[in-house]
């Protein structure tokens, strides 16, 4: 027997172009006994198709659903939230006092620093160095160490003078 316009009905089913009237046909086709065996894959789910169908609710469905719902809601607590209205002078406070910190730190600093500077009459990149050696102390060790330096550049380059005269001679 040829099952051709059954397989025809079965891929337009697949696709979803088939009307009632053909469903119907397949439905009733699987639901046989002796439905071929190369199409019997489809039987199972054709009949589950068809007792699905078939399948209703009782007449009091919705007046059952109703009572469980109304007993859930009368159930459950009400909640309500209020909304807190925050002004913008106590969402800026957090921002204000962080800033008054950061002053009156620096106002502190400075003033202990400039009390430092003139009580020890140390300059500013004296008393950040970690050094503190009065400026003419220094003063005093460059010019000694720049003659120190200079008298032996010079007595080198008389050297190397006479050096070079004994050798080319």
């Amino acid at each position: 027997m040829n099952y051709q316009y059954i397989e025809q009905l079965l891929e337009r089913y697949w696709q979803g172009e088939t009307n009632l009237d053909e469903e119907q046909i397949l439905r009733s086709f699987f639901c046989q006994e002796d439905v071929p065996a190369h199409l019997r894959q489809y039987s199972d789910y054709f009949a589950y198709v068809k007792a699905s169908k078939e399948e209703t609710v009782s007449a009091d469905f919705d007046s059952r659903f109703a009572d469980i719902l109304n007993s859930e809601q009368s159930a459950a607590p009400v909640v309500r939230a209020k909304a807190i209205h925050i002004p913008f002078k106590s969402r800026l406070m957090p921002f204000l006092k962080a800033a008054a910190v950061v002053a009156v730190t620096l106002t502190v600093g400075g003033a202990a620093l400039k009390g430092l500077m003139q009580d020890e009459e140390l300059e500013y990149g004296q008393l950040t160095s970690g050094t503190y050696v009065q400026s003419d102390d220094v003063k005093q060790v460059i010019e000694t160490a720049h003659k120190t330096l200079t008298a032996k550049a010079d007595s080198l380059s008389e050297e190397n003078a006479v050096g070079k005269d004994i050798k080319t001679e």
